[in-house]
């Protein structure tokens, strides 16, 4: 296995070896030099660097930045997303480390022109696995690839999330379809019974209980007994794993708050238990199923995970939205707790 290094600058990297990883490369050691010393706002170099010996036998430039997940919205949803990060700075926004330059047009990879095809996979894999580790250990909540040259993809893919149906075997699309409808249908059913199982208890029981009492702040202390009930499963059975227990519990925390709000104030708009069964059973079946079995290749736990990143970045989006809207027409929770108990339906302070 090569030695995998991650590096801040070109300055100690050899330029003949470099160099001879990137044969005819317009944007080579000196240009990705002159990018390190411009000192470019908002952006820090890394350099991804696998030796065997003294050999540099494989290695790739990187960034790290700081990336509003508003970027990938559009329209309300991106207003939604910028008013939050304006109201609680830092909300929407995480550190991102990428394979890649901002400054040059694709995914810069040098492999030694020795390396056969299966070496070559394995060189990108152990790259990549290399800079994930030294991304987690700085922080960075969010990996990613720069455009990744044709050549490549098939490369890259061996290490990364891609597209994968049944593990490769879901080969034409009257397969995927028939599988998709069989295993939906199924887990529809039983999905839905052991969601059951949990939301009789949270919103079947301790909210409407905590509500009927007068508790103030009573979506707060189910969020907090949910969390209380899965972070020994976090602990000791790998319960929705992002890459480490704090990790994991951070992301289920910030998920489950927006998800303990947003189930609770469905059922209780409808008066009815099933509005929290569906959405529980809906998001374990996607998380738990869907994307396992069409996505395959890489770690894919810290950021399409039960909570992981992007799941979580949804519903917080979801939730905060949901919450300032019925801020902003008057509605109260307590008035919403009156309709779920049979009172009238409450109005809007602005009608």
């Amino acid at each position: 296995m090569p030695e995998v290094r991650v590096v801040e600058t070109l300055a100690g990297v050899e330029r003949a070896q470099w160099s001879a990883l990137f044969p005819g490369e317009i944007e080579d050691y000196d240009y990705l030099t002159a990018i390190e010393r411009s000192g470019l706002p908002g952006f820090r170099w890394r350099y991804v660097l696998a030796y065997e010996g003294a050999d540099l036998v494989a290695a790739a430039p990187a960034f790290l930045t700081h990336y509003p997940l508003e970027t990938t919205l559009t329209g309300t949803g991106r207003r939604v997303a910028e008013a939050l990060r304006r109201l609680v700075p830092g909300l929407l926004t995480l550190r991102l480390a990428c394979i890649g330059s901002p400054c040059v047009e694709k995914a810069l990879i040098g492999v030694s022109p020795a390396a056969q095809p299966a070496r070559r996979a394995a060189l990108v894999q152990s790259l990549l696995a290399g800079f994930e580790a030294a991304a987690r250990r700085e922080g960075c909540g969010l990996i990613g690839l720069k455009d990744v040259a044709e050549a490549d993809q098939a490369a890259w893919s061996a290490g990364v999330t891609h597209w994968s149906p049944g593990g490769g075997q879901w080969t034409t699309g009257p397969q995927i379809a028939v599988n998709l409808l069989l295993n939906l249908s199924i887990l529809g059913v039983f999905g839905t019974f052991t969601a059951l199982g949990e939301e009789i208890g949270w919103r079947g029981y301790l909210q409407p209980r905590l509500d009927a009492a007068g508790v103030r702040g009573s979506v707060a202390v189910v969020w907090l007994a949910q969390l209380a009930y899965h972070a020994p499963l976090m602990a000791g059975a790998g319960y929705a794993n992002a890459g480490g227990f704090s990790t994991s519990l951070a992301l289920f925390a910030a998920g489950d708050l927006s998800v303990t709000f947003l189930w609770a104030r469905e059922s209780y708009r409808a008066r009815s238990l099933w509005p929290a069964v569906l959405f529980h059973s809906f998001h374990n079946t996607i998380s738990q199923w869907l994307f396992p079995k069409f996505f395959a290749g890489g770690d894919d736990g810290l950021w399409l995970g039960e909570m992981g990143v992007l799941p979580v970045a949804g519903y917080v989006v979801v939730g905060v939205a949901l919450f300032l809207w019925m801020r902003w027409r008057g509605q109260s929770w307590q008035a919403l707790v009156r309709h779920a108990f049979g009172s009238p339906q409450p109005r809007d302070a602005r009608s």
